[in-house]
This record gives structure tokens, C-alpha cells and sequence, in this order.
């Protein structure tokens, strides 16, 4: 029986952050499609404040998975020999735009912007300033 190592630890949570933010963006794009399609004011309060309280705790966890991964990925950094620090060290070579990780994208910034922009839409929609429009 093979032995569990870092690289079978980075590849697991990099497959886990990716469904994780899969499923994120296919959840914020039922609440959305929810709120579009509300009759009621009230139905629209209750889908976007339930959908930014979801979208909230999701995005804690998919933080939190970016977090580990990120701490796998600097252990793993530390060998000179490992894959990953040799990408990294070519990729510094040839100056490209890959000098720094913009994971922090996908671990934070669009959790973050998701759940403000459903918090914000709940928070119009309770005082007026997003409607329902009645249908005739």
C-alpha cells in the first residue's frame, strides 16, 4: 500500500478548492436566477438574504481550503527538487506574469464580491430601492 504524501495532499485539496468553487459559482447562480425570477418582495428578501447567508459560509470554506493549499505549496516549495519549485523558479526566469499566485482570486476576492453583491441586493430590496415588478 503506497504512503501519503505531500504531493497526494496538495492534489486533493487543489481537486477539493475546485469543487468547492464550482459548486459556489453554480449556487450564486441559482440565487440570482431565483431573485430574477421572484413575484413577491418578500420572496426576493427571503432568496437573497438566504442566498448571501449560503454564499457566506461557503465562502468560509473555500477560504479555508485556499489556505491549507496555499501552506501545502509553500512545504512543498521548500524542496529545490520538488515539481513545484522548479515551475515556480521558470516561471521567475522568464519573468512572466506568473510571479506571484493569484489564488487569493478564487480563496476570497469572488466569495467575497458574491456574498456582497447578494447582501447589498437583500439590503436594496428591503428598503425599496430593488423591486419586484408587478406583472398586469
Amino acid at each position: 500500500m503506497a504512503t501519503w504524501d505531500m504531493s497526494d495532499e496538495r492534489e486533493f485539496m487543489e481537486n477539493l478548492l475546485c469543487q468547492r468553487f464550482n459548486f459556489f459559482l453554480l449556487l450564486y447562480g441559482l440565487v440570482v436566477a431565483g431573485a430574477v425570477s421572484a413575484r413577491t418582495q418578500s420572496h426576493l428578501i427571503v432568496i437573497l438574504a438566504m442566498g448571501a447567508l449560503i454564499t457566506l459560509f461557503l465562502g468560509f470554506t473555500i477560504y479555508r481550503a485556499n489556505f491549507k493549499l496555499a501552506l501545502i505549496i509553500n512545504e512543498l516549495g521548500k524542496d529545490k527538487a520538488h515539481p513545484v519549485a522548479v515551475i515556480e523558479a521558470e516561471a521567475r526566469r522568464h519573468r512572466c506574469l506568473a510571479l506571484f499566485s493569484v489564488r487569493w482570486v478564487v480563496g476570497w476576492f469572488v466569495p467575497l464580491i458574491c456574498f456582497l453583491s447578494l447582501a447589498a441586493g437583500c439590503l436594496l430590496a428591503l428598503v425599496g430601492l430593488l423591486v419586484v415588478p408587478q406583472c398586469a
